[in-house]
């Protein structure tokens, strides 16, 4: 009992105010404190950290769980309304702190919530945000006995007004994107939010608030951003948000991962604009890039170099290869047959439409452009990081994969005609014997190969005539 009568309460709002760590107790802050809550977490103090880390912004500013109010706050120096949005948390394991820990757990605490949504829709909404921490404590030792977390975010939009709009506005967009493949459905995301619906803020007047993006047409780095996230949530791409500067101005962009990969996304510098703010065409500078490709303008911010490492490649919308042309399914495994003898790996990959795609291998060593493919070789359909397909090369003739067709070639394909042993062939002695592509070895194919080994083409006949001599002007 003794103990008890000597716990005081000091009031969490004094403490608040005389260290206001990112906005100043202006009224909104105010009225919303000195309400009771309407939900209380109860959570131990470094459970804060992971709760808004996991918490999308949806459950972090759930109305159920949240007192509101539209009023004034203190941002750069100038009143600005928002809808504030205050969330209450009762520290469980409060007694572990002291009178003392107090200054530090309120800078700390605010600031390892900024870092835990810093890659969230929130960040593209939220115009400040403010702490209030309520402790009781003995006055003898200075012990903490309980402790009330009262965290605040000031943002341009309410939640209602979101989820309207995403039914209204976002849902109906992302289902026509829905029926495109993922190259097309990208560049349409893209070209849709060029395409003069919206224009950029000459004058810088950040609303922190994709509602308004939509209803006024016109926003800065934020409201693209954010505009951009709630499509990906529409279309069910795990997304985050990144700041750093662009050219040495502060941004904010998008990343989003797909099929495994993540990529950097940054609409707004595909669609350069005019005086007035207006996109005047719609690049794919910024559409799904790697970290390299994207760091050639732009910086990321230091908390955020963890998740940018992750985007290695660039997407590659069109211009690859999706299977190989002529090959052949046997046993479960593709071939391509019916490759002359002497083609060069910069030939076959010609031969085949591969652009930059095709990779040659032998015994798994990658062979240049210039060096020659033999029978065993394997090819691969490499984009972006992944292989898409993987066939064997079988060259005319070339029956044992030395790279030649030759008198031992020749030998061998004459025993299987002889010995009808065709079935008992390796699947790459077969397509390499077949010279004539029948689907059969044959004394045909014999005949085929005895004249590509041993029967040479003519020399032209030296006619002795001198060519006339022709000098470059």
């Amino acid at each position: 009992m003794k103990k008890r009568a000597v716990i005081i309460l000091l009031i969490c709002a004094l403490i608040g105010a005389a260290i206001p760590v990112s906005a100043e107790g202006t009224q909104a802050y105010t009225v919303l404190a000195s309400e009771e809550p309407v939900y209380v977490e109860h959570i131990e103090f470094n459970g804060l950290y992971g709760f808004f880390r996991d918490a999308d912004t949806d459950g972090i500013l759930d109305p159920s769980k949240c007192n509101y109010t539209y009023g004034e706050v203190t941002v750069g120096g100038f009143a600005v309304l928002c809808h504030v949005y205050m969330r209450t948390f009762d520290i469980t394991d409060a007694s572990r702190f002291s009178q003392t820990d107090i200054s530090d757990l309120t800078q700390k605490t605010l600031k390892d919530i900024k870092d835990a949504v810093a890659d969230k829709y929130l960040k593209c909404i939220t115009k400040t945000y403010y702490l209030r921490l309520a402790y009781t404590a003995d006055e003898t030792t200075g012990e903490i006995a309980s402790m009330t977390v009262k965290i605040f975010f000031a943002c341009g939009e309410k939640t209602e007004d979101r989820a309207e709009l995403r039914s209204t506005y976002i849902g109906p967009l992302a289902e026509e994107l829905a029926a495109l493949d993922t190259g097309e459905r990208f560049i349409k995301l893209n070209g849709l939010i060029l395409d003069g619906r919206f224009r950029y803020d000459v004058d810088l007047q950040s609303r922190s608030s994709v509602v308004g993006f939509v209803s006024s047409g016109i926003g800065v780095c934020e409201e693209y951003a954010g505009f951009t996230a709630l499509m990906l949530d529409a279309l069910g791409y795990e997304n985050r948000i990144v700041t750093g500067t662009v050219n040495g101005v502060l941004h904010m962009w998008n990343v989003v991962k797909i099929e495994d990969r993540v990529y950097h996304l940054d609409i707004l510098q595909n669609g350069p604009v005019d005086a007035e703010g207006r996109h005047i065409s719609a690049g794919r500078d910024y559409l799904l890039v790697s970290e390299a490709t994207v760091g050639r303008t732009h910086t990321v911010a230091d908390i955020y170099k963890d998740l940018s490492s992750l985007a290695l490649y660039d997407y590659v919308f069109d211009g690859y290869p999706e299977s190989f042309e002529g090959s052949v399914e046997r046993n479960g495994a593709l071939y391509l047959p019916d490759v002359p003898a002497g083609t060069a790996v910069s030939g076959l990959c010609d031969l085949l439409s591969g652009g930059g795609f095709i990779r040659i291998f032998d015994n798994g060593e990658e062979l240049g452009a210039d060096a020659v493919v033999s029978t065993g070789c394997t090819a691969d359909i490499y984009v972006n990081g992944k292989t898409l397909g993987v066939c064997t090369v079988c060259v005319d003739g070339d029956l044992f994969g030395d790279g030649a067709a030759d008198e031992a070639d020749l030998d061998e394909i004459i025993r299987i005609v002889m010995e009808r042993d065709e079935e008992n062939c390796a699947e790459t002695v077969f397509f390499a014997a077949d010279m004539n592509g029948d689907g059969a070895v044959t004394v045909t194919d014999a005949v085929a190969l005895y004249d590509a080994v041993f029967v040479k083409e003519p020399e032209p006949e030296d006619t002795g005539e001198q060519g006339e001599e022709v000098i470059a002007p």
